[in-house]
């Protein structure tokens, strides 16, 4: 079994909506969603839609003061039990498909497992990135710089909602020498701390997620300081 870890903020009926599809699927064996101190009348909104569903899979845990999308994710891995876990963006919705394809995987604890294709629709039929040129590639810091001018290169790194190990997600960050001034863009920090430390990404054919954008998404919000971070952060790949 494997865990599945979603972050929050200020959401509510996104949340649920992240994870109602597969909340039955065997292949979970809990759902961990940390709040990264919401609004109170929000984080009670989210309380109550979860004790609503009644299933022991589902653990809620508020953090004492926010602490942003970077460190947020950290504490919500912290939290799984399991081997193996999904990290995903409460923004973003997942089905039973995502969860088939990641068990059928043959497992390596050092390559992080990243979707195919982002749909922009529950419907499926608008897609905002396929990383074709990436499908089936395992990416580590030895080749990394033959796609770096790839035109959806930044995007790529940016994905989220990977799944991968979570001894080896967590050893990644605690040994790190953290530049916190980089993970305002969180997922692009990740991912290059990831290559960082010696480990590898691929891309899983047919693997996908739906992304729901929101005005107060994190980027949105922080798109200059993102945008800031990215640029020095394929920098650096350059560099390698």
């Amino acid at each position: 079994m494997i865990s599945l870890a979603i972050t929050s903020f200020n959401r509510s009926d996104l949340v649920i909506e992240s994870f109602i599809q597969v909340v039955d699927n065997d292949f979970i064996g809990e759902i961990v969603i940390v709040d990264d101190y919401s609004d109170n009348a929000i984080y009670i909104k989210l309380y109550n839609l979860i004790n609503d569903l009644n299933s022991d899979k589902i653990k809620i845990h508020r953090n004492e003061a926010n602490l942003g999308p970077f460190k947020n994710k950290y504490e919500a891995v912290k939290k799984c039990s399991n081997d193996w876990v999904i990290l995903l963006d409460s923004d973003n919705i997942i089905d039973n498909s995502y969860i088939e394809i990641v068990e059928g995987l043959a497992k390596e604890d050092d390559i992080m497992y990243i979707p195919e294709i982002l749909y922009k629709k529950k419907n499926k039929k608008s897609i905002s990135w396929h990383y074709v040129a990436f499908s089936n590639l395992i990416i580590d810091k030895s080749n990394i710089k033959d796609y770096v001018d790839v035109s959806y290169f930044g995007a790529f790194l940016n994905t989220g909602n990977h799944f991968f190990n979570r001894n080896r997600y967590m050893q990644v960050i605690e040994n790190a020498c953290n530049d916190l001034s980089l993970s305002i863009n969180d997922a692009i920090y990740f991912s290059y701390l990831w290559l960082l430390s010696g480990n590898r990404m691929k891309v899983v054919p047919d693997l996908y997620y739906i992304h729901r954008p929101s005005k107060d998404s994190w980027w949105v919000i922080h798109s200059k300081e993102c945008m800031g971070s990215t640029f020095e952060i394929i920098r650096r790949i350059k560099e390698w």
